[in-house]
């Protein structure tokens, strides 16, 4: 994977899920059972989707990304 991303600077979808997957259980569990603050909550929420749109904008390798 970071052998991938060194030479073609970009990650296979099952590594983008996995990304996705873990920012919403821990972000999602942060803002719904830990955070209380309405204005906190909020800003964690846009947190969540900035690295989304992050992760959406990193290139996805073609041949799925466990090679080479």
């Amino acid at each position: 994977m970071i052998r991938n991303w060194e030479t073609n600077r970009c990650i296979s979808r099952r590594i983008k899920m996995i990304g996705v997957f873990s920012m919403l259980l821990v972000g999602g569990f942060s803002i719904f059972y830990v955070v209380e603050s309405p204005t906190l909550r909020m800003i964690g929420g846009i947190l969540l989707l900035v690295g989304f749109v992050v992760i959406s904008l990193i290139p996805t390798c073609e041949n799925g990304g466990d090679s080479q």
